[in-house]
């Protein structure tokens, strides 16, 4: 029976291929499109822990990132890229957080049975064809830097927090950081049209009784404390020379 590596090359590699989307050399299971020779779009898939016996499950996950990052490794398994690689049922959910339905639980997983290559198969064309109507929509609007801002501060707001710097101007970047974006395109945006957006996104969902929010006050307490931190330590950058 031909593994769960084989079939998704077979499935998603060719398909993504007229899409630009190449395998990384390596065992790991990334299909990657460069754009612009600064940004990259990231497909994989993920083995998920499946309870039930005989079956297992799997996710497809998905990103974009720079080359104004630390790093990127693409030799260590996907798991380790979770962070900044999100699954399918995160975007729909991500996209539509005001009125989406329970058809995000499908997204979660895709089960099939073990040493069935036929079962297998179909879940991933399946898996394939979620992509493309979920996904690849979202990654090719991301053409240039200035829309990778917008993308990352929708579905990975936490890599575009500026880091602080020490007396030697030395920066505590995580390697999936991508705040250096702010400078590379000089952006001075005060971030107020972007806190009202997600201002009003939230009080929606929170009317609508999506999980995951708090009160109010506070989702708008912490959305002020984000463009506050967010600008001030931007401009300090500016404003410092020897940066």
């Amino acid at each position: 029976m031909a593994t769960i590596n084989t079939i998704f090359k077979q499935v998603f590699g060719e398909a993504l291929k007229s899409r630009g989307f190449v395998k990384v050399k390596g065992r790991q299971p990334y299909l990657v499109r460069v754009v612009g020779n600064e940004i990259l779009h990231v497909v994989a898939f993920r083995n998920e822990w499946c309870p039930e016996p005989g079956y297992k499950d799997f996710s497809i996950r998905g990103g974009v990132a720079t080359v104004y990052r630390k790093s990127i490794d693409f030799s260590c398994g996907v798991r380790d890229n979770s962070n900044w690689l999100w699954g399918l049922r995160d975007y729909y959910v991500k996209s539509n957080p005001a009125g989406y339905d329970d058809y995000w639980k499908k997204l979660t997983a895709f089960h099939y049975q073990i040493d069935d290559e036929k079962c297998l198969y179909h879940k991933m064309e399946h898996a394939l064809k979620e992509t493309e109507r979920i996904l690849l929509p979202l990654l090719d609007r991301v053409s240039d830097l200035d829309v990778c801002i917008e993308f990352l501060r929708v579905y990975n707001s936490t890599s575009l927090n500026v880091q602080e710097y020490d007396e030697n101007y030395r920066f505590g970047y995580e390697d999936d950081n991508e705040s250096l974006l702010y400078i590379q395109t000089d952006n001075r945006d005060d971030l107020v049209l972007k806190y009202n957006e997600m201002l009003d996104v939230t009080a929606k969902a929170i009317e609508n009784g999506k999980p995951g929010y708090g009160p109010y006050e506070v989702e708008k307490k912490a959305y002020e404390e984000w463009r506050v931190e967010t600008i001030t330590r931007r401009d300090s950058i500016y404003n410092t020379p020897a940066l």
